[in-house]
């Protein structure tokens, strides 16, 4: 029996973060920690841990740290069926340094390597894809940011109501 529960489709980037283990220059830092990283992707695991069935619609790069997103998605109970896997692309990363402020707090200095990434090769075709564009009808919220469409090297993502067949669904778009 097929699962008749809303949908939630989470739309754009995941990313692997590497935060500093200690804070200083990058140059001195011997030990980072990794995690998942993306508005979308963290999106989606909390509507997953939150009972909602979600999924993700990405693409990121047939490389280990593409691997290591879409297990955390898989084993927080997110379908990852919409997430392309590209070849040639890199999975796209972040690196948090710290810096010590004289009051004892941490300030942090993100460094996007993102460029030339799976997921700034999204298209409008990454939305027509059988996977996609059945999730894509079924979905009672899709949940984007705007810089899915920024990182785009199309930057043409098509704009579609937020209605199916004359009925309004749930949108959501952060900035």
């Amino acid at each position: 029996m097929p699962d008749t529960t809303p949908l939630a489709v989470c739309f754009g980037e995941g990313m692997v973060a590497l935060v500093a283990a200690t804070a200083g220059p990058l140059e001195g830092c011997r030990t980072f920690h990794r995690s998942l990283a993306g508005a979308e992707w963290n999106t989606a695991i909390a509507l997953a841990s939150a009972g909602i069935r979600t999924s993700v619609l990405s693409r990121v790069g047939d490389d280990g740290f593409g691997r290591f997103l879409t297990a955390e998605l898989r084993d927080h109970g997110v379908d990852d069926s919409a997430v392309e896997v590209d070849g040639d692309a890199p999975t796209g990363l972040y690196v948090k340094e710290l810096s010590a402020r004289d009051d004892g707090a941490v300030d942090g200095t993100m460094h996007y390597y993102r460029a030339g990434s799976a997921a700034a090769a999204i298209s409008p075709q990454t939305l027509t894809t059988p996977v996609a564009s059945a999730l894509l009808a079924e979905a009672a919220l899709v949940h984007t940011s705007g810089i899915t469409p920024a990182l785009s090297a199309r930057r043409s993502l098509p704009r579609r109501p937020c209605s199916r067949n004359g009925t309004p669904t749930g949108c959501s778009a952060s900035t």
